[in-house]
C-alpha cells in the first residue's frame, strides 16, 4: 500500500509549501522522525534504519528544494511584515497572564479578549490591535479560566489512554502517525492559534479520531 501512500504524502508536502507555512514544515519533519523512531524501537533491523534514514533525507530534500519563499520565512532576517517578531509574541504572553491572573478561575468570557486584553499592554503597547494570544492554550484560559485547559487536558489523557497500546494488527502504524501528529498539533498551539481556526481545528480533531 506504500505505493498509494507516497503520492498522498506528496500531495500534502507541496500544499504545505504552497500555504507558506513555517508551522506545517516543522510539524511535518518533527512528526515524520517521531514516528519513524516509534516504528524503529519496536524492531530494530539495519535494512529498516536505513529506510527509515533514506525516508527522512529524501523529505528534507523535497522541502529544500521545493520550498522558496517557505523556507525564507524561517529567516527571522528577512520577509519583514509577514509575522510578528518573537519578542514581540513574548510581550503579548506576559500581557495576557496578567490578563489570567486578573480572573483566573472563568475568564474573561468568549469571544472577548481583543476587546479586555486592551485594559491590560503594558509589555505589548503598540497602535495595533491585538485579536488573541498568539497561543491557543492562552487563549483558552483567558476566555474560560484555567479549570477549562485542565478539563482539556484530562480529556486528551483519556483519550490517549483508549488508543494505547497500539497492538499488532489494528492498523497500529497509521494510528500511531495519526495520535503523533494530533499531539504535534497541539504542542503547537503554545505559540500560535490554530486550534481557534475552523478548518486547522476540525484537521486536529480528525487526527485525534482516526488515532481511535
Amino acid at each position: 500500500r506504500w505505493v498509494l501512500w507516497l503520492p498522498a504524502l506528496a500531495i500534502l508536502v507541496v500544499a504545505i509549501l504552497l500555504n507558506f507555512s513555517r508551522a506545517g514544515v516543522g510539524i511535518l519533519v518533527i512528526g515524520s522522525v517521531v514516528w519513524i523512531v516509534a516504528v524503529l524501537l519496536r524492531r530494530w533491523t539495519s535494512e529498516r534504519i536505513a529506510l527509515a534514514l533514506s525516508f527522512v533525507l529524501v523529505l528534507l530534500a523535497a522541502v529544500l528544494l521545493l520550498g522558496g519563499e517557505t523556507l525564507e520565512r524561517f529567516n527571522l532576517h528577512g520577509m519583514p511584515g509577514t509575522t510578528i517578531s518573537a519578542d514581540f509574541r513574548w510581550k503579548i504572553f506576559h500581557d495576557t497572564l496578567d490578563l489570567i491572573r486578573s480572573s483566573p478561575w472563568c475568564g474573561v468570557g468568549l469571544g472577548n479578549f481583543d476587546a479586555v486584553f486592551a485594559l491590560f499592554r503594558n509589555e505589548s503597547a503598540c497602535n495595533t490591535r491585538a485579536l488573541h494570544p498568539e497561543s491557543d492554550w492562552l487563549w483558552l484560559c483567558s476566555e474560560m479560566g484555567w479549570p477549562s485547559v485542565l478539563v482539556v487536558l484530562i480529556g486528551a489523557a483519556l483519550l490517549i489512554r483508549r488508543v494505547l497500546p497500539l497492538q499488532e494488527g489494528t492498523n497500529q502504524r497509521f494510528r500511531l502517525a495519526a495520535l503523533i501528529g494530533a499531539l504535534v498539533f497541539a504542542a503547537h498551539g503554545l505559540i500560535d492559534v490554530s486550534g481557534h481556526r475552523v478548518g486547522s481545528a476540525f484537521a486536529g480533531l480528525f487526527l485525534f479520531g482516526m488515532s481511535l
